[in-house]
């Protein structure tokens, strides 16, 4: 494995162990139980795929559960092999989170899902548009929710954004403050 090929899958496997450890509940599935799920999705196309049906059946999924949906379909994308398979999971992914920022834009989770899988996008794709724009927010919404978060989701998120390279000085300083 490249060096690169070792850091992507570092910085992923980060974003999938701080996504499993932090606990809330979220609809008809606990939040447990679909970050934990997800985390299996990362490395097996058959858990994606039913990963996905089982969110597309929830009667009215709440805003954390439609952007987990929108990630497992961006991580379908990395599943399979054709390039235009690739990208029409790309495209249901982006409409999906689209409508979970819709619904709840400064939740830095919803955020997150979405900035650590546009980071992972090679750049010629042009597919990464959010990344200035959800590393704002994600740093934000740390900083004013930082009473009602848990510090592990806090010192994850912090970890990841600086690990990606695409903070400025001021924001890593920011970061650092909150771990």
């Amino acid at each position: 494995m490249s060096d690169p090929e070792f850091r992507q899958v570092s910085l992923l496997s980060a974003v999938i162990v701080f996504l499993f450890f932090q606990d809330s509940a979220a609809g008809e599935i606990s939040l447990t139980t679909l970050r934990s799920q997800f985390y299996q999705c990362v490395s097996d196309q058959d858990q994606t795929e039913k990963f996905i049906s089982r969110l597309e059946n929830i009667p009215q999924p709440d805003p954390l559960e439609t952007a987990y949906l929108a990630a497992g379909k961006a991580l379908m994308a990395k599943h399979v092999w054709n390039p235009v398979t690739k990208l029409g999971w790309l495209d249901r992914a982006e409409q999906t989170m689209a409508e979970a920022i819709r619904q709840d834009p400064d939740n830095p989770e919803i955020r997150f899902l979405r900035f650590s899988w546009q980071h992972f996008l090679p750049g010629f794709l042009g597919r990464s548009p959010n990344l200035n724009e959800d590393r704002k927010v994600i740093i934000s919404g740390l900083i004013r929710e930082k009473k009602s978060l848990s510090p592990d989701l806090i010192r994850n998120i912090a970890t990841f954004l600086i690990g990606s390279d695409r903070c400025t000085s001021a924001e890593i300083i920011q970061l650092n403050s909150l771990k």
